[in-house]
């Protein structure tokens, strides 16, 4: 075997090269045959804990993925597709949530939107545009413009708005779904820049066609900005360390990689001895999270379809939302809290606009880390203004799901927000009448996957769903933008 040097440290100091590749020793190394089977069994023993994290980052040569769909069941449940109903699949990703749709109800049409260009190219989305014919429609584009894309791009709402007394397409959709971050195929490509667990360039753009990259922001931008988007996407504690020794590094020469990142972060946590096998979380992983959500406008793009579909959804039309993360679900749960009442107000979205000009004196971290509640302009829109319900009656409602049989565990009983309709009759003869079913109080208590799905699926394990039926008042967020 051959391995080069770097590989081999990785490997003897305990770390996870994170690589599919065979491990290979130089040949005129000093160690024995049977210390290179150790190393190569403990990178053994390293690739399958990673495996079972959700680690395997192998590339699919064919173009087809196993992508398995998050909370697919539940999905469907919340959603409650019916006949004739127009149903909206804002990350299309590829496929998985739009087919059971269009499986569960065979006369609903479904209108798929997705940013990646390669999402709509891939061979799963061919399949389903020639299997269901003019039920579906696939756009391309960003779920933070969906009141224009249906507007402009989509037959199937503009029937819909024609047959109806609506004004602009309002309360014409009966159903959203949205499953947030980054897809599998994403991560399963190394060139894409999402894995921090293969070599790939530094890009992280989910449509390739904007121009701000993660090899930009990182070899240019300020450290002060640096630990402020660090800070503030991916909570890391370390974000002004992390910042200062990537500042000293790009000095020394440009990094160009995920791996150079993914060391140099690790590199902090090895000097405050952390180590990242402990929870089997690598420690570039926050850092990576706040580049990609920064990079991609994330939040701001969540914070404007959420908003827009409060316009789009007809009354006991159904918000469905997956997240993986604790700023997507505190996104989410704040705008549902808003609009059934639960809160007050609707807080501000601080501004990136001080972040984009690298040579700009930046906002001081303190700024970000404080709890002041002072106004800041927002370069969107639509979410200009601190928007106050005292005047307004609820727009959501928080609605119980009833599950299909089979998706439900004992597990569930003891979860807060989960109690049973009704138990089973001892002496019923229809074993469908047996099954279980949870009414699912939804929005203050998420949704989880069940143990089944995090076995076949370990990359669900952050998951968390939650679901609001529109209600027949009028909308609370109202802009002339949108």
């Amino acid at each position: 075997f051959i391995m080069s040097c770097c590989q081999w440290k990785r490997t003897f100091a305990g770390i996870n090269p994170w690589s599919s590749r065979p491990v290979v020793l130089l040949a005129y190394s000093p160690f024995t045959p049977s210390t290179v089977r150790c190393f190569a069994t403990k990178r053994q023993q390293l690739h399958s804990k990673a495996t079972a994290v959700g680690g395997n980052d192998t590339l699919i040569q064919s173009g087809h993925h196993n992508h398995t769909p998050v909370l697919l069941h539940q999905c469907i449940a919340a959603l409650a597709p019916r006949p004739n109903g127009l149903y909206v699949d804002c990350t299309f990703g590829r496929g998985g949530h739009t087919r059971a749709l269009l499986e569960s109800c065979a006369e609903c049409k479904v209108v798929a939107i997705d940013c990646d260009a390669s999402a709509i190219a891939s061979p799963e989305c061919a399949a389903l545009t020639s299997q269901y014919g003019s039920r579906l429609e696939v756009i391309h584009g960003r779920f933070g413009q969906l009141l224009p894309l249906l507007r402009t791009r989509s037959r199937h709402f503009a029937e819909r708005v024609r047959a109806s007394a609506s004004d602009r397409g309002v309360g014409v959709v009966d159903g959203i779904l949205l499953d947030l971050g980054v897809s599998s195929p994403q991560l399963d490509h190394p060139e894409r820049g999402f894995s921090l667990r293969s070599l790939g360039r530094l890009d992280m753009r989910m449509d390739v066609a904007e121009p701000l990259t993660a090899h930009h922001v990182v070899n240019t931008f300020s450290e002060e900005a640096l630990s402020d988007i660090i800070y503030k996407y991916g909570e890391e504690h370390y974000s002004r360390q992390i910042a200062h020794r990537i500042i000293l590094k790009r000095q020394q020469a440009e990094i160009a990689t995920t791996l150079e990142l993914a060391d140099i972060i690790r590199s902090i946590y090895n000097k405050h001895k952390k180590s990242p096998l402990d929870t089997g979380v690598h420690p570039a992983t926050r850092t990576f999270q706040a580049l990609r959500i920064f990079i991609n406008k994330e939040i701001e793009q969540l914070r404007q379809v959420l908003i827009q579909s409060e316009l789009l959804l007809a009354p006991q039309g159904r918000l469905a939302v997956i997240s993986f993360h604790s700023l997507e679900d505190r996104e989410v749960k704040t705008f549902m809290m808003f609009c059934t009442g639960k809160r007050p107000n609707y807080p501000l979205l601080p501004s990136d606009s001080h972040l984009t000009a690298p040579t700009t004196p930046t906002t001081a971290s303190s700024r970000l880390r404080s709890s002041s509640s002072s106004a800041v302009t927002t370069t969107m829109a639509p979410i200009s203004l601190e928007y106050s319900r005292t005047q307004h009656q609820p727009s959501f409602s928080y609605v119980p799901l009833l599950l299909p049989p089979g998706a439900c565990q004992t597990k569930m009983a003891t979860t807060p927000g989960f109690e049973p309709a009704s138990s089973p009759s001892s002496s019923a003869t229809d074993t469908t009448k047996q099954q279980l079913q949870w009414p699912i109080k939804s929005g203050s208590h998420p949704i989880a996957p069940l143990d089944d799905e995090l076995k076949t699926n370990p990359r669900s394990r952050s998951a968390k769903l939650r679901v609001a039926a529109r209600t027949n008042n009028p909308p609370i967020i109202v802009n002339s933008n949108i």
